[in-house]
């Protein structure tokens, strides 16, 4: 920001071509006057006096010249001192100028690790109910939002969307390094949901790290409903009488039958996956299996597919508080078993249960054979009320769509599950320290990024920063010269008076005294005395021109004629 000091020169600026010029005349028309008083004292031709006293600006410099037929070196040293004045006005006018200049500014920030997640679906019953009804609320208002919502780069509460990296590896090839620039193109994001990020400022250029879980499916189609339901077709699922071992479905029951299973889109997954170790003591640290399921008026919509880890470089870019992802590339870190299922809690009440049950349920049915918010987004995301009314078929929506808008889906929740305070930016991010909002601790890693700042500087430019400096040290010599030549000079000041010349002249009927008086002196005495520029002679043969009084008896003057003769 400009200063106290920068204010004062923006004033100067803009006041400076039209005070200049003032002082400027007032001072070197000072300074001519008193020369030509002091050459007047010590005698001097006439031509010299009629110089120095008539030209007082540069087009008087230029015409007076012409006007007495006299071009001498006074001429020209008069034509560049008055030259100095629109020179000078100009200088303080460009002198200075205003210039936004950019900062740059190491600045940290904080977000979630990518590799080490945790969330409420891990922590048993510890609270469970409290983080989970949070998390739905947060999952439906970024459902519900309005179409043009799902497609800014940032979510409701202005966390950075990132972007799905395997659309953009079908839309267009990486760059260097295996950048792929984001930067106002038509985007497909990861999720409804952005990552928090704290410590961004207005403008900030950074690079996070972070990792997305994404849906690939070997199979997606209609299958006949009948089929499903009499177990003919070992693709599908039957809901209420699972005939796959060991796999995990929400809150239903073996024995009981669930007549509400059409208006769900639900999830399956295998309960071997949620054990530490593979049997022979590995890890394990592959995709993990997950069939979704959805009744619809044509039949069932069956997808099996892999569920991986897709890690991330990303930059983050704020230009003016608004803050988006602009370029990113893939990572080889972690592992491609979705880290919330990596290691997860095992068992009937453990993360993968949880996690199937509550992607399942988050998304409520309103009544038997009629579709929910979940099979409405599959079906047309910008508008997902639009189809509950109907028994929506989503596998019409096809094979790609499916997995775009199902990965969005699984990513909201996830997101949504590690706790709705994150992402609300009043919320710090902590690396291993126990917040009170979420109920646990988090994973947090850090980054320094370019802080960008604007400030807008005075710029002196060096030519025209002279050129000032010469006028102004000019205009100083010139005052202190005219006092001293005023100080030193005896005779009044009578040049260029009309007052003093109309005193001496015979055609005034005044009496001839006060020659002591200087112009003004004079002027005074005299100003209340009424003249005209008349024929002076006007009884004779020949006329003669002067500035008369005529206000008493003494002297007559005559209108000027032009069939008259003058001398």
């Amino acid at each position: 920001m400009v200063g106290h000091i920068g204010a004062n020169g923006a004033w100067f600026g803009l006041k400076g071509p039209t005070i200049f010029p003032i002082i400027f005349a007032a001072i070197a028309g000072g300074f001519l006057q008193a020369i030509a008083l002091k050459h007047a004292q010590k005698g001097t031709e006439l031509g010299t006096l009629e110089q120095l006293t008539r030209t007082i600006n540069i087009f008087s410099a230029i015409t007076t010249p012409y006007f007495i037929k006299t071009y001498n070196w006074l001429s020209l040293i008069l034509l560049l001192l008055w030259a100095i004045s629109p020179l000078g006005g100009q200088a303080s006018l460009r002198l200075l100028s205003t210039k936004v200049v950019t900062f740059q500014n190491p600045t940290s920030v904080r977000f979630l690790s990518p590799t080490n997640i945790t969330s409420y679906l891990s922590e048993g019953t510890r609270n469970y109910g409290t983080w989970r009804a949070q998390a739905e609320a947060v999952y439906s208002a970024s459902l519900l939002g309005i179409g043009s919502a799902k497609t800014r780069p940032v979510d409701l509460w202005d966390n950075v969307r990132i972007p799905n990296i395997e659309v953009l590896e079908k839309q267009m090839p990486n760059g260097t390094d295996g950048w792929y620039d984001v930067t106002n193109k038509n985007t497909t994001y990861s999720s409804l949901l952005g990552i928090p990020i704290r410590g961004l400022t207005e403008n900030i250029t950074v690079d996070v790290q972070t990792s997305y879980s994404k849906v690939g499916c070997s199979f997606f189609g209609l299958l006949d409903s009948k089929k499903c339901f009499q177990h003919e077709d070992d693709r599908c699922l039957n809901v209420s009488h699972p005939h796959i071992p060991d796999w995990y479905f929400p809150f239903v029951d073996p024995s009981t039958n669930f007549v509400g299973y059409g208006s769900y889109l639900f999830v399956g997954m295998n309960i071997s996956q949620a054990a530490y170790e593979l049997p022979g003591g590995t890890t394990a640290p592959d995709p993990v299996d997950i069939i979704f399921e959805s009744g619809g008026l044509g039949g069932m919509s069956v997808a099996r597919c892999k569920l991986s880890q897709t890690y991330l470089d990303v930059q983050v870019t704020c230009r003016s508080s608004r803050c988006a992802v602009s370029k990113l590339r893939r990572l080889s870190i972690g592992t491609q078993r979705p880290p919330l299922f990596y290691r997860s809690t095992p068992g009937i009440a453990g993360t993968i249960s949880n996690f199937v049950r509550d992607l399942t349920m988050v998304s409520k049915a309103g009544k038997p054979l009629f579709s929910n918010t979940n099979q409405g987004y599959i079906y047309n995301p910008d508008d997902p009320l639009s189809s509950i009314g109907d028994w929506v078929n989503i596998a019409d929506v096809g094979i790609d769509n499916f997995e775009i808008r199902m990965t969005q889906l699984v990513n909201t929740l996830m997101l949504a599950a590690q706790g709705p305070a994150l992402f609300n930016t009043g919320h710090d991010i902590e690396d291993d320290v126990f917040s009170e909002r979420l109920g646990r601790v988090v994973s947090a890693q850090f980054s320094t990024g370019e802080s960008m700042t604007q400030q807008e500087l005075f710029i002196c430019y060096k030519d025209w920063a002279v050129l000032m400096l010469f006028a102004a040290v000019l205009l100083f010599a010139i005052g202190i010269s005219s006092a001293i030549i005023a100080y030193t000079t005896l005779a009044p000041d009578t040049l260029s008076s009309l007052s003093v010349l109309a005193a001496e002249s015979q055609y005034f009927d005044i009496e001839s005294k006060g020659s002591t008086l200087d112009r003004d002196g004079k002027a005074i005495a005299l100003k209340s005395r009424f003249v005209k520029l008349g024929d002076v002679e006007a009884s004779g043969e020949t006329g003669y021109i002067a500035l008369a009084t005529v206000d008493t008896d003494n002297v007559t003057v005559g209108d000027l004629k032009t069939d008259r003769v003058y001398r």
